[in-house]
């Protein structure tokens, strides 16, 4: 665990304590104890090392809306996102949040620039103001400095915050704005006529050059759905334990990366539940 380095540290830590048992009784579940440790390290590093943004803030969650858009195929659409926003010394910065690592980001640089682009369109249009620039902030921490903070070695970790950068400056330019919108509308009408097909079994398996991971690794194992993906059921046989057979393989794959933490989550919630009974 993260040890604070001064008293504002100390206050997050009681006001994530606090928060976390506020969302444990109004929602009757709980996570991992590994899961809420590495939450809360995220936070408190996450303040180290952007504090000076955050402080510059001046609005946050600000909900986009692009309402009454239209398909080829009559099916109505709007576009929504939630980006922060910093106005300071005449300049008005964007900033849109994304759980995926840098690393990621940079080889998909494009999806990024095309998203932004068009909240930027939006926030222009609604303000009649022109932006300064637009950026992600990546909330994944690079493999190194999650390997630091596993291994608990402070000098690490420090080493690894300095070289870490989780905000990516992403230029931006209206003139694909239509284009995307465009590409927007496409994937609607796929969805609504029942077209939207899933990666290949080999386009899921591909390893980024850079990130080193591949789609299944980093949204597969993520997505509820999986088990009725028809690509993940074909990565499942060809990888999975053959001694196993039917949902129990596919329980097997999906559990193997972090048994250890499957089973302190399922015994999580059995504590939980029996705080609540006691409560009652």
């Amino acid at each position: 665990m993260i040890k604070p380095k001064d008293e504002f540290e100390k206050n997050i830590i009681e006001m994530f304590e606090d928060n976390f048992e506020s969302l444990r009784i109004e929602s009757g579940h709980t996570i991992t104890s590994r899961a809420k440790n590495q939450a809360l390290q995220q936070v408190i590093l996450y303040w180290r090392k952007l504090h000076d943004l955050a402080d510059k803030v001046t609005e946050t969650e600000v909900k986009l809306i692009l309402a009454n858009q239209e398909t080829i195929s009559g099916h109505k659409f709007s576009i929504e996102g939630i980006v922060d926003i910093v106005n300071q010394n005449s300049e008005v910065w964007l900033y849109d949040l994304k759980t995926h690592d840098p690393d990621f980001i940079a080889e998909n640089r494009e999806l990024y620039e095309q998203q932004l682009n068009v909240y930027a369109f939006i926030w222009q249009m609604i303000h009649q103001t022109d932006l300064s620039n637009t950026a992600v902030i990546s909330t994944a921490f690079p493999q190194t400095l999650r390997h630091a903070i596993e291994m608990a070695n402070e000098k690490a970790i420090d080493y690894e915050m300095d070289k870490w950068e989780p905000v990516i400056p992403m230029p931006y330019s209206f003139d694909r704005v239509k284009e995307t919108i465009s590409e927007f509308a496409n994937v609607v009408d796929e969805i609504e006529e029942g077209n939207f097909s899933p990666k290949t079994t080999e386009e899921i398996e591909e390893v980024g050059e850079t990130s080193k991971r591949s789609f299944v690794s980093r949204v597969c194992n993520n997505c509820d759905a999986r088990f009725s993906c028809i690509s993940y059921r074909e990565y499942v046989i060809k990888r999975g334990d053959r001694n196993k057979t039917g949902f129990r393989k596919f329980f097997f794959i999906a559990s193997s990366p972090d048994a250890e933490e499957q089973e302190e989550w399922m015994t999580g919630n059995l504590s939980d539940q029996s705080k609540t009974n006691e409560n009652e």
